[in-house]
């Protein structure tokens, strides 16, 4: 019997080491890491790149952009800024072609620079204005794209499920949590990370102040969710409200565009409750070109 059990477990572990070597292999775990800290939150680590599952390339250059060309603010006069969460990051499920940013490059012929993390808000994304001025004013425009929940307070790092800051080891065990049954849930994360209390009104309002945004060159994107684009009810309380609210903080002029109300938009587009499929990423593209002024040509 014991000759039995051992024989037994010598399979277990060697199944559980092919296993192991198999997902490395496969690029299961190789995602994007983060960097955390009570300042932003969490923000995609700088330099860095790779394919999830070998063929979903993604990278992020050193001011943390989802591209893997590095920023020239003395060249990027023509460029946009595209500012987002999840919907402009794109996540594990495409390559860096099949991204919006890429999907805007193709469409305007112009360099974009997506700047997004999983689950951001309104606010995080305007501390990385805040603590890379140079950016925004070097553009010649930007593009902020948000949903109903991105004018909540900031999102703060919680797990290393959701925002990994080091590759995960074992990789099974990861992929069991992550795709089969998560044992473990994520719940609030460190007070250390925890971003502090604020208003996204006063948070805009000081970028504009700080000529980090302006009237003649920002677009401001209501995104909706699947479920408020098919309830109109909802759609008017969750996102068209926002407008108003936007211009409280703004004043009149600057340009606010509803997904929701263009007719190239519809609830097919959606692989989730939130997030665009390829072909939405492809149709969204092509909404948020139109405000873009003629941009320079790609190098």
């Amino acid at each position: 019997m014991k000759k039995i059990a051992l024989r037994i477990a010598v399979v277990i572990a060697l199944l559980l080491v092919l296993a192991e070597l198999s997902l490395r292999a496969i690029g299961m775990v190789d995602f994007p890491l983060y960097d955390a800290n009570s300042r932003i939150g969490y923000v995609p680590k700088a330099s860095q790149k790779g394919a999830f599952l070998v063929s979903h390339t993604w990278a992020f250059n050193a001011l943390h952009m989802g591209t893997d060309r590095e920023f020239d603010a003395q060249a990027a006069g023509g460029d946009v800024l595209l500012l987002g969460d999840s919907i402009v990051m794109g996540g594990n499920n495409f390559a860096q072609h099949e991204k919006l940013g890429a999907r805007l490059e193709a469409v305007t012929h112009s360099r974009v620079w997506p700047i997004a993390a999983g689950s951001w808000a309104l606010r995080n994304e305007l501390i990385y204005l805040f603590d890379h001025p140079e950016v925004s004013r070097a553009v010649g425009h930007i593009t902020i794209v948000l949903n109903s929940g991105d004018f909540d307070e900031a999102s703060s790092w919680a797990c290393e499920l959701t925002h990994p800051r080091t590759r995960p080891w074992p990789a099974i065990v990861f992929a069991v949590r992550k795709y089969v049954y998560n044992w473990s849930p994520c719940t609030d994360g460190p007070i250390a990370l925890t971003v502090p209390k604020g208003d996204w009104r006063k948070d805009l309002r000081q970028a504009v102040d700080l000529g980090l945004l302006s009237r003649d060159k920002t677009t401001v994107v209501l995104y909706p969710t699947r479920i408020e684009l098919t309830d109109a009810a909802l759609l008017e309380e969750k996102l068209i409200s926002r407008r108003e609210a936007l211009r409280a903080v703004l004043g009149e002029g600057w340009r606010v565009q509803n997904i929701a109300l263009d007719s190239r938009w519809n609830r097919n587009l959606y692989r989730d409750e939130i997030h665009p499929t390829q072909e939405g990423n492809r149709v969204l593209a092509d909404i948020l070109a139109h405000p873009l002024a003629t941009p320079a040509p790609l190098p």
